[in-house]
């Protein structure tokens, strides 16, 4: 009987805490103690700016063809590659016989389906591996003569499709360059190192003429097949090789990249709410945070500590327009100071979460909301910690300019952040710059020497 009224009151006591188990604690103390989270918004300006002097792209991936976009306009990317020797001291039997040389080109996706027309010349000046490029490169200077081009029907563009589909090849594009200067390559061998070789064939430089399609590429390579005659008892045996000059990571590559006056026009007509972003080396959003009024506003009262809870900038994208010409949201932002915006990239910097960051995109297809959302809270930390209220009127820290920039991010298998890029896709990105804020969500303690 005892342990039954023993339980009883054990379940009592249990009752008799449910409702207010919420307060535990903040009943002891006085009103005034309570700690209370405090939301405040801050209005930021943005405005949309121009690339200047191109960007620097370390990529993987080259686009390669022309497209034009009535919101952000012309586009149009060609690349300039140099290869490498198959091997050293390579040397061609007395009768090498040259069938073909061809340039390979490894399709990864495509915006577009309009015939294609692509122009191969030969480089006739050397890109320096250890050398940065911009994408807004001349490259005039560097334009050799021409070795071949070829035109790709609407069959063999949606043909890359079905391929990529399948998933058991890559797709490829073939064109067929000049047999006079395989004939060349084959005499001129061999080479004592990869270097001569470089210095006798400078690269190609793959151009499109003709058709509104973009390709995405990985590295092209040479392919030179040749035959020769070889006795083998006593009979003679035609034999045929095929040599892989391959655009590896042993050389350099260039994506140029270039928007004509197109990008000029779009820009004179922008809206003065609307802000744009687009890639590769179009339009970025200078961001611009009133540091100093925020710090003002959160710590408004010396005799307390402002504890950060939470700091957020979310950038909410309209909803894209579609259309034939229409082209997709960059998948991830990058907000770095406007001061590096044309060396972040090329120094191979990456997020530290107190003067650049990232944001990938979120979509909501039930409301059709697209978002990126940038954790601020440790850059505000650290403006915080060396902040000293005065009068109000303190303006120790300056507002600060970040540039808002499409990017590509690049992760290792255990989805930690490896490398960020400049985006070389083609991706575009609007929003209404009212509605621009940092949320910033907080609470004030008492100082303990108070």
């Amino acid at each position: 009987m005892k342990k039954l009224f023993f339980l009883l009151g054990i379940c009592v006591a249990i009752a008799s805490c449910k409702d207010d188990d919420s307060g535990i604690g903040l009943n002891i103390l006085p009103e005034s103690d309570e700690i209370m989270p405090i939301v405040k918004n801050f209005n930021l300006a943005s405005d949309t700016k121009k690339f200047d002097g191109g960007v620097y792209a370390n990529n993987t991936v080259y686009l390669l063809g022309e497209h034009e976009n009535s919101t952000y306009g012309a586009t149009k990317g060609s690349l300039l590659a140099g290869v490498t020797y198959p091997k050293k001291d390579l040397a061609f039997p007395p009768d090498a016989t040259v069938d073909s040389l061809v340039l390979r080109i490894a399709v990864a996706s495509h915006i577009g389906n309009e015939p294609l027309t692509l122009k191969v010349s030969e480089l006739n000046t050397k890109l320096i591996f250890g050398n940065k490029y911009p994408t807004d490169i001349d490259v005039t200077p560097y334009i050799g003569s021409e070795l071949g081009s070829e035109i790709f029907p609407t069959d063999s563009i949606n043909r890359i499709d079905t391929l990529l589909a399948a998933g058991k090849t890559t797709p490829c594009l073939y064109i067929k360059l000049s047999n006079t200067r395989a004939n060349d390559l084959i005499k001129s061998a061999p080479y004592t190192s990869e270097t001569a070789f470089q210095d006798y064939f400078k690269g190609i430089y793959i151009e499109p003429t003709g058709g509104k399609t973009v390709l995405y590429i990985d590295a092209p390579d040479l392919l030179l097949t040749y035959h020769y005659t070889e006795k083998t008892n006593g009979k003679d045996t035609v034999l045929y090789q095929t040599l892989i000059y391959p655009s590896n990571n042993e050389v350099k590559k260039v994506n140029a990249i270039s928007h004509g006056n197109s990008l000029d026009e779009k820009f004179n007509q922008k809206p003065d709410t609307i802000t744009y972003l687009f890639s590769p080396a179009g339009f970025y959003s200078q961001v611009n945070v009133p540091i100093n009024s925020i710090l003002i506003d959160i710590c408004n009262d010396p005799a307390k500590i402002a504890a950060l809870n939470s700091v957020r900038l979310t950038i909410e994208a309209e909803v894209p327009k579609g259309g034939s010409d229409s082209i997709p949201l960059p998948n991830c932002l990058a907000l770095v100071p406007e001061s590096e915006i044309n060396t972040y990239f090329e120094q191979n910097k990456l997020p530290d979460n107190k003067t650049s960051f990232y944001a990938a995109l979120v979509s909501n297809s039930t409301n059709k909301t697209y978002t990126y959302t940038f954790d601020l809270m440790t850059y505000l930390q650290e403006k915080i910690k060396t902040f000293e209220y005065t009068d109000g009127s303190n303006a120790k820290y300056k507002p600060e300019n970040f540039a808002l920039v499409p990017a590509l991010a690049l992760a290792n298998s255990s989805s930690i952040l490896t490398d960020l890029r400049n985006n070389p896709y083609l991706t575009g990105l609007s929003f209404n710059n009212k509605k621009l804020k940092l949320t910033v969500i907080y609470s004030n303690y008492h100082q303990l020497n108070q």
